[in-house]
């Protein structure tokens, strides 16, 4: 395999509103935010498609940079997080079934996905990081909400940075 990148970024923050369910929220103000902020540091990566998890937290993120972009965008079910049946172990199963079906993926594409597929993603693919992987909150994951980070396969090694 030779030299390939890719993207991936956790959704935007929703709305802490308990009366939804956590898969219905909206986008809370600092999500919009963070969404502007990802338009920007996505303008001059030259993307080739954008894919994201059927979960409206991702949808709208990923709609919002493919608007901004000009870029094409589809729902992957692959991407999707965690649910409140499964173990972290089954879970973990799961996402190496759905890093088989989708790796290698497009070169330069971005993945709008969840803290815990990103948590489960680098540690299956056994990343090597210039910046230190920390769980960094409540989900225990190393990707905090709008981050975006480039996964670039080298050599059959890969490695991860955040953006």
């Amino acid at each position: 395999m030779g030299n390939q990148r890719f993207y991936v970024v956790r959704h935007a923050q929703v709305h802490k509103n308990k009366d939804l369910d956590y898969n219905h929220r909206p986008l809370s103000t600092i999500g919009w935010s963070q969404i502007r902020g990802l338009q920007k540091k996505t303008t001059d990566l030259d993307l080739s498609a954008i894919i994201c998890s059927p979960s409206i937290r991702t949808i709208t993120t990923g709609r919002a940079i493919s608007c901004f972009l000009g870029v094409n965008m589809k729902v992957d079910q692959n991407l999707s997080e965690i649910t409140e049946s499964e173990t972290w172990e089954e879970y973990l199963g799961r996402v190496k079934c759905s890093l088989a079906c989708i790796f290698p993926p497009a070169n330069n594409s971005l993945w709008v996905t969840h803290g815990g597929f990103t948590k489960a993603m680098f540690l299956l693919l056994n990343v090597e990081s210039t910046t230190p992987l920390v769980q960094l909150d409540r989900h225990k994951s190393y990707v905090l909400e709008g981050e975006i980070w480039s996964v670039e396969i080298v050599n059959n090694s890969i490695f991860v940075n955040r953006i």
